[in-house]
């Protein structure tokens, strides 16, 4: 069966019930459609896909969508610095897919959104920043584009937040 890419509707919002589903306000994730753990993912069962995940893969596009799943799901636990390591595997891996420049182009972006995103969530402006930047200028998709109007919206609420000295309205 071919894969394809799943824009998933796990909202992973800074300050945002997971409920907001549908709310543009928040950021999304990217998993891959029909990957190991992605069905668990999309029905909100992040521990028991992490079980789901736990085979060597056996060939590079298997490693990718691993890499993909354990990143949403650990992002979704909390779980950051395992969310790095993994978003930053999916990325690497990307980069080395053997599928069509627009395939691997499109794969990449969405781990660069998904890393950019675990940064954002663990105050790494500066990374998720250049990881949205990185996204963006290798593949103009919706998703992306929104993740980093929503990115900068959030930065400059911080920004001029911490000018006034006002921070009872920044979402964390």
């Amino acid at each position: 069966m071919k894969k394809h890419i799943y824009s998933s509707v796990i909202a992973i919002a800074l300050g945002t019930s997971t409920a907001a589903y549908a709310d543009d306000s928040s950021f999304k994730v990217a998993i891959i459609k029909d990957a190991a753990g992605s069905s668990e993912i999309i029905q909100g069962n992040f521990k028991k896909s992490l079980n789901k995940m736990t085979q060597t893969p056996s060939t590079l596009i298997e490693k990718f969508e691993q890499a993909m799943g354990l990143c949403v799901a650990n992002i979704k636990l909390s779980q950051l610095d395992a969310a790095e390591t993994n978003c930053s595997t999916a990325v690497e891996v990307s980069l080395t897919l053997k599928s069509s420049d627009s395939n691997r182009n499109k794969y990449t972006a969405l781990a660069y959104n998904n890393r950019a995103i675990s940064r954002a969530l663990s105050a790494d402006t500066l990374g998720a920043l250049d990881d949205f930047t990185s996204a963006v200028l290798i593949n103009q998709s919706k998703l992306v584009n929104n993740n980093l109007s929503h990115f900068k919206k959030q930065y400059v609420a911080t920004l001029t937040a911490s000018a006034t000295g006002n921070t009872s309205h920044i979402t964390h």
